[in-house]
């Protein structure tokens, strides 16, 4: 699945994706084969592109974070993400958090 989603390089293709997982983010970011699809697609795709998964990892931030597989997608978008709310709205969610996460 990850050498197929390196292959994609038109909006179609892209926009079939998005469209093929958007209703499993968060069950593939739990599972120890579905978080590496996620994180290629971080990889793969534009900021611009990726909100279909980003706001599902934003609803269940603090559950993910405390799993090891969602980790690993957690720590994927906080790198891939430049715009600074974003980064912000990850920050003080987790700060929120923090207690419960230590």
């Amino acid at each position: 699945m990850q050498c197929l989603i390196e292959m994609i390089n038109m909006p179609e293709e892209e926009e079939e994706l998005k469209e093929g997982i958007k209703g499993y983010v968060i069950d593939l970011a739990f599972d120890a084969n579905g978080t590496h699809v996620l994180q290629k697609v971080l990889l793969c795709m534009k900021e611009d592109n990726i909100d279909f998964i980003y706001v599902p990892i934003m609803q269940n931030l603090i559950d993910l974070s405390m799993d090891q597989n969602g980790l690993c997608v957690v720590k994927k978008i906080i790198s891939k993400i430049q715009n600074h709310e974003k980064k912000l709205q990850i920050a003080n969610k987790l700060s929120e958090h923090v207690v419960h996460l230590v």
